[in-house]
């Protein structure tokens, strides 16, 4: 509970790196409001999060949301500062949640972020790809499975 406000900085900070770009309408995020919300996820889940111990990034992942065969967990989420992109602090927290999910996992995101390759260096294979609208702007879903 006590990382709640640095998890919300981090998710802001890297969402507004990573997905404002891609978008056409893009809000401010009120880091108050994220803080609360993220507060709530460590209160109740559900799910796990796993927080860097630099506060750096995280990663929150747990039941999966919908039914994929032969998946039974989800990664729902998984930032890291701008700054920390590429020092292995991310691969870092993705082998933590895949040790402590274990089994396969789904992850969704949007084909045009850099991520992809990231999952795809750590195993992913697409399984799906449809066109989606992204906050007003003509993106393509993804979905990865990890086995």
């Amino acid at each position: 509970m006590a990382d709640a406000s640095r998890i919300a900085a981090a998710h802001v900070a890297s969402a507004n790196d990573a997905y404002a770009p891609l978008a056409a309408q893009w809000a401010a995020v009120d880091l108050t409001e994220r803080t609360e919300a993220w507060s709530a996820t460590l209160a109740s889940g559900p799910g796990v999060v796993w927080v860097a111990a630099s506060l750096d990034g995280f990663v929150h992942g747990g039941p999966a949301r919908r039914t994929e065969p032969g998946v039974s967990h989800e990664v729902y989420a998984i930032h890291v500062l701008p700054a920390q992109r590429g020092t292995g602090l991310g691969a870092a927290l993705w082998t933590a949640i895949r040790d402590e999910l274990g089994g396969a996992l789904y992850v969704d995101t949007l084909a045009e972020l850099p991520c992809c390759r990231f999952y795809e260096r750590h195993g992913g294979e697409r399984i799906e790809e449809r066109p989606t609208d992204f906050r007003g702007a003509a993106r393509t879903h993804v979905t990865y499975r990890f086995r």
